[in-house]
């Protein structure tokens, strides 16, 4: 999913987004590979390996702090020197760490010393406290920020959400683990609770707002707002669809109340993917979330702590995980579990010469097969250059995926920054994967053999 866009001005760097709607579904494509069943287990080899050493050879330059893309740019806060990217950097931290308060306030301070362009600014306040679901606290913003008429469609959204029932997190010890399949091997499908009535759903770190059939909706009781918003699937096609609010949905031991949702109709999901609904990262970011691929069991429980002192799990709309190329630079890859892919490659974004100073994209080459990808209604064909095989490293380990896809996007998460790519379950198959949006923390273990049968390549390189 993605949330409302506009066109911005960041740090001096102009991207266009088009205002489509207050709420927006970005699922990722299933690619017409993906969409066969089988394991895909066997397509990554996992090997224990420390990060490589940082090289240059190959890649661009660093792109020096005086160019408007630098503050976008993933680094700590101490990694730069100019004191507008320091506070900015020092913001998006905080906001990525649930710290409203002190986000807002270096954002603030960044405005009064002319660091940052008034829209980018009244957008991230505004998102500060529309992400901690605190809307009421933004309504005597727009005439602060002189926007109420300007941004009418922003105010209106926001009372409209300040009127809704304030949603509710609870969180039950000892709850039982939630069994899943795989759907086209990746996918992972569940059977959770929502108002009493057992829905079967998929776990999509790539949606920030839950979806609903039509059909599940009123079987189940929804209710039904008087709001409607435009829909954005992964290619930005839109479609008109309706805001509802759950009285409760249970999934592992969290229990989650007075939640608004989306509810609609998709052109693909009933035939490929089968589900009454999609549950999203708005929901599992509350929680500690445990995906054991090999025992087929979800784990949805606490989080136990606060902010881990080396996060390496960014973002508030999506995950982002913090990893390496074989360069030994950092890249930062969005998990989208609702993306299905038949090869477990990566998709990589360039961002204007951005990737360049991470990976080296010279042995990227173009091939005569497209892509084909299904968004939840639409199709699109492309010919993205291509490089095999492509591995990173994450958490003390090697992840070797038969290739990656290098797509000319230009792709910010939240406004706050580049994302380098995007990538789905496959890398992960054969071992648990553990999320904390609220811990900042994403750790792998390797299961003793993956799911196919073969055994794990577990040697130290």
């Amino acid at each position: 999913m993605k949330t409302r866009s506009s066109a911005v001005t960041a740090l001096g760097a102009s991207r266009g987004w088009s205002l489509v709607a207050w709420a927006a579904l970005l699922l990722g494509g299933c690619s017409l590979a993906g969409c066969a069943s089988g394991s895909k287990a066997g397509l990554v080899r996992v090997v224990r390996a420390d990060p490589p050493a940082v090289v240059t050879t190959g890649l661009l330059p660093p792109i020096p702090e005086e160019e408007g893309h630098a503050g976008l740019v993933v680094a700590p806060p101490g990694a730069f020197h100019a004191p507008n990217l320091v506070t900015f950097a020092e913001a998006r931290e905080a906001f990525w760490s649930y710290e409203t308060e002190k986000a807002v306030g270096l954002l603030r301070k960044l405005k009064a010393e002319e660091g940052i362009s008034d829209d980018h600014f009244h957008y991230l306040v505004l998102q500060c406290y529309e992400q901690s679901g605190r809307w009421a606290e933004t309504l005597p913003l727009y005439r602060e920020f002189g926007i109420e008429e300007s941004r009418r469609g922003w105010r209106e959204w926001a009372e409209f959400r300040a009127r809704l029932p304030e949603r509710r997190i609870e969180f039950a010890e000892g709850a039982p683990a939630v069994p899943f399949t795989l759907k086209h091997g990746d996918l992972v499908i569940a059977v959770i609770e929502v108002n009493g009535v057992k829905a079967r759903v998929m776990v999509d770190t790539g949606a920030n707002l839950s979806w609903w059939r039509k059909g599940f909706a009123r079987r189940a009781g929804l209710q039904f707002l008087d709001q409607t918003v435009a829909l954005n699937d992964a290619h930005d096609q839109a479609r008109t669809t309706d805001l509802v609010l759950l009285r409760e949905l249970r999934i592992g031991g969290m229990t989650a109340r007075n939640v608004p949702a989306l509810c609609g109709r998709s052109l693909w999901f009933p035939l490929f993917i089968g589900v009454d609904g999609i549950v999203g990262w708005d929901l599992l970011q509350q929680a500690n979330v445990v995906l054991d691929f090999p025992a087929r069991r979800m784990t949805v429980e606490a989080p136990a702590g606060g902010v881990v002192e080396q996060p390496t799990l960014s973002g508030r709309v999506a995950p982002i995980l913090t990893t390496r190329s074989a360069e030994g630079q950092p890249l930062y890859l969005f998990l989208d579990t609702g993306a299905s892919g038949g090869s477990g490659s990566v998709a990589l974004y360039a961002n204007e010469g951005v990737l360049g100073t991470k990976t080296a994209l010279a042995v990227f080459r173009r091939t005569w097969r497209p892509i084909l990808s299904l968004g939840m209604h639409s199709i699109r064909l492309s010919w993205p250059r291509r490089t095999k095989p492509f591995s990173f490293w994450m958490d003390g380990f090697r992840f070797e995926t038969p290739g990656a896809s290098l797509h000319e996007d230009v792709t910010r998460q939240e406004h706050m920054a580049y994302l380098d790519g995007l990538i789905g379950n496959t890398p992960f198959l054969g071992g648990k994967l553990t999320l904390c949006g609220v811990r900042r923390l994403v750790a792998f273990e390797p299961g003793a053999a993956v799911a196919d049968g073969q055994v794990m390549a577990m040697e130290k390189e």
